[in-house]
């Protein structure tokens, strides 16, 4: 079990964890990878099904981890999700993008489900989340969710230059090392 670590979020993350513990939960298994990595880094995680997309961004961020300084976006299905302040009177309300803290993951998705999640627009880091299960928690009944639970490869550092540029580095690694 690896700990969620995303600075920024933390209080955020955290306040959502402890009402998690109860048996009652639906859970969301998530596989998360890198698209145009290879090797694969990827983060397997457990979130609640009604968890929302806000949220969920915070629990991506403190597992891979990134640290939360740039724009994200969810695509499920044909539909755009990302974060809205309502403060903000820029936002075009006819442009199809929804807000974020407005949908829960288990009312979007299924097992099998796929949907992309891009983090930091500048270096284009995309992410392709796969539902793998969902269903009542089994194991631990003390465990808190949401929780990474499995997970290969450290990502790159925040602002490396995306995958191509991340690639190029760990192949000059292999060569010289």
């Amino acid at each position: 079990m690896f700990p969620l670590n995303a600075s920024s979020q933390k209080t955020k993350v955290a306040s959502t964890a402890g009402a998690l513990r109860q048996a009652g939960h639906t859970l969301i298994e998530l596989k998360i990878e890198l698209i145009g990595i290879k090797p694969p880094i990827w983060r397997r995680i457990l979130v609640p099904n009604d968890i929302s997309l806000d949220i969920l961004h915070s629990v991506l961020q403190g597992a891979m981890p990134w640290q939360d300084y740039h724009l994200h976006e969810f695509e499920i299905g044909e539909d755009r999700f990302e974060a809205r302040d309502d403060s903000d009177d820029s936002w075009d309300p006819t442009d199809g993008r929804k807000d974020e803290k407005r949908f829960t993951l288990g009312k979007l998705v299924k097992k099998g489900s796929q949907f992309t999640y891009t983090y930091d627009f500048g270096d284009g880091w995309r992410h392709l989340v796969t539902v793998e299960k969902v269903g009542k928690p089994t194991g631990r009944p003390d465990q808190d969710f949401p929780a990474c639970v499995a997970g290969e490869r450290a990502c790159p550092p925040e602002d490396s230059g995306g995958p191509c540029r991340a690639t190029n580095k760990v192949r000059i690694q292999r060569q010289s090392g």
